[in-house]
């Protein structure tokens, strides 16, 4: 289910959202093929040069470089799920997953290094601001200033668990969770402002996907 949440007023926009999803979608869209693998796709992250990451299960990760025509396996020893993927720059790639795993790529996702992780709880997503990388794990964010070489941990509530994320700058982020919550902070993490967003009476929401329309507007998908 998709939901549009417009600051301090984010449930009579459902309606439009989803009659605007369903006229836009059906012509856009075309088939393509992610050979060599057959695993499960968890997560893709483009650019516009025309390469595109996709992260899978088992920890398969594929690249395409001529905007999804041809797919190659890149070379990686992760067997853990892949659940996040995004581009730094035009050359840097982070991969996160299951029992905290992180991998780094210097070359546009072709190679991948196994970086030191800050937990060994599973990472459900990853976001990149202007000059940060913000990733998701439980109840805390871990952010990094140095291309995600370190991170810095910032608590959540304690009360709930990340299931998605996304940073609109350096300092704001949201964070999509269970119990029906959505987090939002405008300092960096370090302090948190609760939404509570009941789409169904009496029903506990996951939302496992949030993205930004602009600064004033977000999306955010789940299930129940």
């Amino acid at each position: 289910m998709l939901h549009r949440k417009r600051r301090f007023s984010p449930l009579f926009l459902l309606p439009l959202i989803l009659g605007t999803c369903t006229a836009t979608l059906h012509a856009q869209w075309k088939w393509a093929n992610n050979f060599p693998t057959g695993n499960d796709l968890y997560a893709v992250a483009y650019r516009a040069t025309g390469t595109a990451v996709a992260v899978c299960e088992l920890g398969v990760i594929v690249v395409t470089t001529d905007d999804g025509t041809t797919w190659s396996a890149a070379e990686t020893e992760a067997r853990s799920n892949l659940n996040g993927v995004a581009f730094v720059n035009d050359s840097i790639v982070i991969a996160v997953g299951d029992s905290g795993t992180i991998a780094r790529s210097s070359d546009a996702g072709s190679h991948w290094k196994w970086t030191t992780t800050p937990t060994l709880t599973s990472i459900v997503g990853i976001s990149v601001s202007r000059s940060r990388i913000w990733i998701a794990a439980g109840n805390t964010l871990f952010v990094s200033d140095d291309t995600g070489i370190n991170w810095a941990p910032r608590a959540l509530d304690s009360d709930v668990y990340s299931f998605s994320i996304d940073a609109i700058s350096d300092s704001t982020v949201w964070i999509g969770c269970d119990s029906n919550v959505v987090l939002h902070s405008f300092d960096g993490g370090r302090t948190w402002n609760r939404d509570s967003i009941f789409v169904r009476p009496n029903r506990s929401m996951q939302y496992s996907r949030i993205t930004h329309a602009d600064t004033n507007h977000m999306w955010i998908g789940g299930y129940d």
